[in-house]
């Protein structure tokens, strides 16, 4: 058994058939994420590392979590249009100016989900949702940033990126 906090317990490695636990990555208010590897990739060459955020069960933590999921997957879908027109118009243009290769290079910058799915352990069903891995959190950066200037260049690089997936999203 793995504890999640606030000594809410889970059986994730039982009962996820796909998703195998290695290890916590951290935790909120909201949930809990924990590194996983994907068994659909058996091969010992190609282990995939995923991230795998667990929701705490109470209603209004669960609806949030389906908001997100659904946000996600409309990001996909615009994501995915994106690239498939690429490959037949490459100098389409948008509504806002934009061409089709800029907005593809945009969504690179938006957490792509790869699944999502609810468990039900002791403590209720809880909204999971599994994502690639990415890097660490902003407050990380900062306090292993020893040169303020160094960590000022990689918030301000942090928040380009913001403004591109928000610009994304928002399309």
């Amino acid at each position: 058994m793995l504890s999640l906090r606030n000594d809410v317990m889970v059986k994730l490695i039982s009962i996820m058939v796909r998703y195998i636990v290695l290890k916590k990555l951290g935790w909120g208010h909201f949930s809990t994420v924990w590194m996983v590897r994907d068994r659909k990739y058996s091969n010992k060459d190609e282990k995939k590392y995923l991230a795998l955020k667990v929701q705490k069960s109470a209603d209004h933590y669960t609806e949030a979590a389906m908001d997100e999921v659904e946000l996600l997957d409309c990001i996909a879908k615009e994501r995915n249009r994106c690239k498939s027109a690429l490959s037949t118009n490459k100098d389409a243009v948008d509504s806002e100016g934009l061409t089709l290769q800029q907005l593809h290079d945009f969504s690179r910058h938006t957490a792509t989900l790869h699944d999502s799915f609810f468990h039900t352990g002791k403590n209720g069903r809880h909204m999971c949702m599994v994502f690639e891995m990415l890097g660490c959190n902003l407050l990380s950066v900062i306090k292993a940033s020893f040169n303020l200037e160094t960590s000022k260049l990689r918030v301000e690089k942090l928040a380009l990126s913001l403004v591109y997936e928000l610009f994304f999203s928002s399309c």
